[in-house]
């Protein structure tokens, strides 16, 4: 038997038994409407983000560009909402670091191209 007939073999012994599929929890979920937008509006700023690198598109509520003055954040709750200071001190500590680390690295790179030079 070739690979290829192995894995059809696997993939017709799972769809003979639902129960190797997903767990019964998860099978007996029964999603509400709300959950739904929840899940369509999330995927639509995935899809968005990818074909274009920005979340926002016609339908979905407006995710605000992040800056530091604002510390602006999408809270996705029941609504999705732009909340101003939401954890803006772990924020301030991430950006500070994420700072450092630039620094640190343009320091070595600005070292590696003065020696490749000599």
């Amino acid at each position: 038997m070739s690979g290829y007939h192995a894995v059809l073999s696997k993939v017709f012994i799972v769809a003979e038994h639902p129960e190797y599929q997903r767990p019964q929890a998860a099978a007996e979920f029964r999603p509400s409407p709300e959950y739904l937008r929840w899940g369509h509006t999330i995927r639509g700023y995935w899809l968005n983000f990818a074909k274009t690198g920005n979340p926002n598109g016609r339908g979905l509520p407006r995710w605000p560009q992040y800056a530091s003055t604002t510390d602006l954040t999408l809270v996705m709750g029941e609504a999705f909402v732009p909340v101003e200071g939401v954890n803006s001190e772990v924020l301030d500590y991430l950006e500070a670091r994420a700072l450092l680390r630039r620094a640190e690295y343009d320091a070595v790179e600005q070292r590696m191209t003065v020696d490749e030079t000599r």
